[in-house]
């Protein structure tokens, strides 16, 4: 039953998402599934709450006792299954749409986000909440303190959604784990997700080029974005462009980290292709790893689409 709700998503209405916030009827659908997985988890110690994939973004409440609750209290009190569904989809990480060049394995390829950052930090604080009861701190923290930590509420979760510094969450999530605070760089390391709240600049389309060893040695010697990154990278932003021209999207952004190197790399296959800087964002280590962003807005693009086509052919081609 959870996997048919919560991946049941198609019905959720995209104007709802339009403001990229959630309704109050979400929200306080979100607090009380989070409200019956604690209650659960006070009475089953040993029992494994969630799922987290490793080296992943996907993480999923597993236990069929728990999502049947969840889905018994919800039905009961809205007796709607599309509401319970789009419920759960809220409080999961966006799974992103895959773009590839090919189907050979360690391909490049491009993740495709919609979810906004506010509906993001949602997502984010209900693992957060959920990994500190599945670890019993809630109990442990109270019993330390002798002060009950408060359970999440629907004015948090509003507070949450206008985050848009993402000061709070850093504060709420630091008080799950035992801090004051966190910072953004701790946040990234500490739920799926938590890396791409940075800014909040949707739609996004994150590219991924995976380095190959003769690609490290050719960047130690040059200094240079290898060939094959820059085709890559300009075949999936075709691909990427006629993805949300379909969709309607007017503007999108394309993304990329790691250390500096990265951007250099980055930056020569982007200056082939029609897209102005939006923004560079440090997100861990200020000297080690950053967010490199760009915006492409098809009304303002400095070359066509037929134009840019005829340059990934022909870089594809020289490569052959």
């Amino acid at each position: 039953m959870l996997r048919l709700l919560a991946h049941n998503t198609r019905k959720m209405s995209r104007c709802s998402e339009q403001n990229g916030f959630y309704s109050d009827k979400i929200l306080a659908g979100i607090v009380d599934l989070l409200e019956v997985c604690v209650q659960w988890a006070k009475t089953h110690f040993n029992d494994k709450l969630i799922h987290v994939t490793e080296r992943s973004c996907v993480w999923e409440v597993v236990h069929e006792d728990v999502v049947r609750m969840v889905n018994e209290a919800l039905f009961l009190k809205h007796e709607d299954w599309d509401f319970v569904a789009s419920v759960w989809q809220a409080i999961y990480y966006e799974t992103p749409k895959m773009l590839t060049v090919d189907s050979t394995p360690g391909s490049s390829y491009a993740a495709i986000y919609t979810r906004t950052a506010s509906q993001q930090r949602i997502s984010v604080y209900a693992f957060r909440v959920l990994i500190a009861e599945h670890a019993r701190d809630f109990d442990m923290r109270s019993h330390l303190t002798g002060v009950s930590m408060a359970m999440p509420s629907l004015a948090l979760l509003q507070r949450l959604q206008n985050d848009d510094d993402n000061v709070f969450i850093c504060q709420a999530v630091g008080m799950l784990a035992g801090k004051h605070a966190t910072t953004l760089g701790e946040l990234a390391e500490m739920a799926p997700g938590s890396h791409i709240l940075v800014q909040g600049m949707r739609p996004l389309a994150e590219v991924m080029l995976p380095l190959r060893y003769q690609d490290i040695q050719e960047i130690m010697r040059t200094e240079q974005c290898p060939v094959r990154f820059v085709a890559d990278h300009a075949a999936l932003v075709q691909m990427i462009d006629a993805h949300f021209m379909q969709e309607g999207y007017a503007t999108y952004y394309t993304t990329e980290n790691g250390p500096p190197v990265v951007q250099n790399m980055y930056n020569a296959a982007m200056s082939v292709l029609p897209f102005e800087p939006a923004e560079t964002v440090p997100v861990a280590d200020e000297s080690d790893f950053f967010h490199f962003f760009w915006r492409r807005h098809f009304a303002s693009g400095a070359h066509t689409d037929t134009s840019m086509s005829a340059q990934v052919a022909r870089m594809r081609i020289s490569l052959d």
